[in-house]
């Protein structure tokens, strides 16, 4: 879990035991309909109202991989425990990647051995789509304040802060490019002068590489520069493993 940017972050609901005898099937609530509360008049009694939950069950899903070095070349071949290594580490980053993707995109329709993404699970009216031009210098600094502003929008529909906007590389890149400009951005810097934006509390984390990798996460229309931000909260009383 350590150097990703989701996993560092993403809470885990431990319901398989290593053991055995767990279920496949996880089973969660989703908040409906509100409690609420009243005053009354002396002598008087409260009119009843509880606070109601759609139970949803989803099927656990499996990721991992594996690897095949020749036993001719791990006894015999010098070097072979730097190959063992590296082919270790490579498949960790897969696994890490293959995560990230299907945490944003995955979609069971297309491939039942994946798990649904936010973008799947997300209803229509918790979208926005501002189509705002910030395609050059000139246009980021006259139109950056409609992104700060679908920001704050965002951030007000959400039940609790949220813990992070993911977005893609190209995404990050515009917002550093934004933050040169724009009051309301946080930039933090660690011991080597690595920056960490944070835009009203919240901070931003990239996800994957750029457009036109095979591990592009977060997609950037070639044509039009046109990507996605995610404000996401953590935890398991909200997105969570």
């Amino acid at each position: 879990l350590r150097e990703d940017n989701l996993l560092e972050m993403m809470v885990f609901d431990n319901t398989a035991a290593l053991s055995g005898g767990s279920t496949l099937n996880y089973v969660y609530n989703v908040m409906k309909v509100r409690s609420t509360a009243a005053f009354r008049a002396i002598n008087s009694e409260y009119t009843a109202s509880e606070a109601s939950t759609e139970t949803k069950t989803v099927q656990l899903k499996i990721l991992g991989g594996s690897y095949k070095i020749d036993r001719v070349i791990r006894k015999h071949v010098k070097g072979v425990e730097e190959q063992e290594a590296f082919q270790l580490r490579e498949k960790i980053k897969a696994i890490k990647r293959g995560y990230a993707k299907c945490f944003i995109a995955g979609d069971t329709s297309t491939d039942d051995k994946q798990f649904d993404g936010v973008d799947k699970l997300m209803a229509a009216n918790m979208k926005l789509d501002n189509n705002i031009d910030l395609s050059t210098a000139a246009l980021i600094t006259s139109n950056y304040t409609a992104l700060t502003d679908a920001f704050r929008d965002m951030q007000a529909e959400m039940d609790g802060a949220p813990s992070a906007f993911f977005c893609s590389p190209e995404g990050y890149a515009l917002i550093q490019k934004i933050a040169d400009r724009a009051a309301g951005f946080t930039i933090t810097k660690d011991n080597f002068g690595k920056e960490t934006f944070y835009f009203n509390g919240t901070v931003f984390v990239p996800l994957g590489d750029v457009t036109g990798s095979e591990y592009n996460v977060i997609p950037t229309d070639a044509t039009t520069g046109k990507t996605a931000f995610y404000p996401i909260r953590i935890g398991e009383d909200g997105v969570h493993g």
